[in-house]
This record gives structure tokens, sequence and C-alpha cells, in this order.
């Protein structure tokens, strides 16, 4: 064993009242129950024994007094399906480990001891930002991706604790993207750009009959409250473009922006809002085009931003920096987002 391939990684438990009522495996269980259907089908998928599973179920349903599966008759062992408490648990773990990798990422071990990766990354949630990242892993480069949104991973570089981040804030006084972020944080001449695409915004909704309503009337009825809206968290490059669209739109209305329902929200991803979209929970959303569609949501174009990284320039002639910056090439890109909706490279 290379004590170098060691990967150190950090699991969910959810505790009630101090007991342990779901950790990864029974997440796993759960999951299982409820794609086969079946304890006895899940007992041999998992390669366990059947009184193991229900051993494991009737713990936590005394623990909790809530009912975690549904059992009936039929076929070998009977049929079994989650219970709506069921569910909710499986999200609540679900949710928590989405949460925990997007923070923290893969820390590598080395000789037994936790090390620093080769190279750490902050980003905003984006597609083909993950894509590059990958194919980078996929050459041996160790990297840890940090999902933090632009305003927190442009932060992070300046007090060096990453060395990309990856951004889009716009800036309406100057009607640019980034520049003038780094300038606020005192990294103009500390770092190099190292990626730069455009990437398209849209307004993403369920109800196909605001296809046909113009971006004015839709702010309208955002404004007169006959629109619930759904907003990333603070500091991330899509909220800063929806909260300016929404002061711009307050002025030409003659609105106040305390009158728009949503406004107090936060959701941590681009699939956490498309799923309150697809949940009735809120009308609309600003996100990228390509997770519209991914989530088959209606959309209307509002404008192309400019995604871009920047590396700090202290490690930009290191053996991986030039190993990561082989792999995101112009020609590499646009071979990438050929297929991919809402992207385009100079």
């Amino acid at each position: 064993m290379r004590r170098e391939d060691l990967v150190v990684k950090y699991s969910v438990y959810i505790e009630y009242k101090g007991r342990i009522v779901i950790d990864p495996f029974i997440a796993q269980i759960l999951e299982k129950i409820r794609e086969k259907r079946s304890l006895y089908k899940t007992a041999q998928n998992l390669g366990i024994p059947y009184s193991k599973i229900w051993d494991i179920i009737d713990r936590v349903e005394r623990l909790t007094g809530e009912k975690l599966v549904e059992r009936y008759k039929g076929g070998r062992g009977g049929g079994a399906s989650l219970t709506s408490f069921g569910e909710e648990l499986l999200k609540i773990y679900n949710d928590a480990k989405s949460l925990l990798e997007r923070k923290l990422g893969s820390l590598y071990m080395s000789g037994g001891a936790v090390t620093r990766p080769e190279l750490i990354i902050a980003h905003s949630d984006d597609l083909l930002i993950n894509i590059l990242i990958n194919n980078v892993r996929n050459k041996d480069v160790k990297i840890q991706s940090l999902c933090l949104g632009s305003g927190l991973s442009l932060a992070m570089l300046s007090i060096g604790e990453v060395d990309v981040a990856c951004i889009h804030l716009y800036d309406p006084v100057a009607d640019s993207y980034n520049d003038s972020y780094l300038d606020r944080f005192w990294l103009k001449d500390r770092v190099e750009k190292i990626i730069s695409y455009w990437r398209e915004q849209v307004l993403a909704f369920k109800d196909q009959s605001l296809i046909k309503t113009d971006l004015d009337e839709i702010f309208r009825k955002i404004f007169d409250g006959e629109l619930r809206i759904g907003v990333r968290n603070r500091g991330s490059g899509t909220r800063i473009l929806f909260e300016y669209l929404l002061r711009r739109y307050s002025k030409i209305l003659n609105k106040d922006l305390d009158k728009v329902k949503g406004l107090e929200s936060e959701y941590n991803t681009h699939l956490e809002t498309a799923v309150a979209i697809n949940e009735r929970k809120i009308d609309l959303a600003l996100m990228p085009r390509y997770a519209a569609e991914k989530n088959r949501l209606y959309y209307k174009s509002v404008a192309w931003e400019r995604y871009e990284c920047f590396m700090r320039k202290e490690i930009f002639n290191s053996d991986v920096a030039a190993k990561f910056i082989s792999e995101i090439r112009d020609e590499k890109i646009r071979e990438i987002i050929k297929d991919l909706p809402g992207y385009k490279i100079e």
C-alpha cells in the first residue's frame, strides 16, 4: 500500500436525543430499500443478513417513535418502501452530506499524516468548472475543490488559503465582471488569469405561461407579489446579479424591494434552487441555463456573464500549475462546451 494514496473522508451522522439514527451504512440501506422495494433484495444486494437490516430499522423506529419502512405482502420476503418519515430522514442525511462535500472537498494523507493538497480551488457552483477539475484529477493531480460561491472564494484567495478562485462577480458601476473585485481584495497584481468563458444566466420557472411574458412584466409580477423568488447564498455571483436586477426594476417600477416575496431565501447551489421551483416552494429564480435545462424548467435569457479563474502568482510557474493549465486550455474547453447549453468562449 502507498501511504500517499490514502484519502481522508468525513462522514455525516444524525442523532436524535443523543442516539445515532442515520449514518452512512443506514443511509445505504434506505437507498437500497427505495430502489429495490424489498428488504430481502436489499439484503442480497448489500450482502448482509436480512435479520440485521430489520434489526437496524427496528432500532431507529423505537428511538424516534416513527415508522421508517412500510412492509407489505407479495413475493419472497414481501415488499417494502420508505415511509414519508424515512424519505425525510434520508433527505436530511443527503443534504448534509452534499453540504459537507461542497465545503470541505477531500483532504490528502501522506505518510500517515494529513497534508495540504497540491492545489486548492475555491469556486462558484458551475458545471463546466466541475468537469475541468475532474479531468485534472484524472491526471493524478491531488486537488481539493471547495464550492464556496464567488465572494467567499475570492476572500479565501486574498488571504492565501486557496490557490485558485473561480468567480463571476458583476459590478454594475463599471458594467464589467471580476476586475473591480480583484482591486477590492488587493489581488490585481498578485494573480494570473487562467480560465475565461461566458455563461448564460436565465430566469427559470415551472409555469409554462411565463414563456410568453416579457422580462418587464415578469419583474412587475415579482414586485406585485404575484411571484415568489428564490435567491442564492450571500456573496454568490448569481445573487449579486439578481439583486442588481431587482434594484434596477425597483427604480423603474417605483416599487419597494421589501415587497418582493422570497428575497430572504438562501439556496447554496443551483440544484437546490431548481428543486425548490419543481416542488413549487418558489416560482422562479436566476440560474445558469444548463441548470434550468437539466431540471426541465422553462426559462427566459437574462444575461451572458463572464466566468473566470485566477491563480496566485507564487505558484503560477510550479509543476502542478503547469499540469492544471495544460488541461484547461481554450481548445479543450471549446471541445467540452460544444455539448453544454449556455456556454461559449471567445
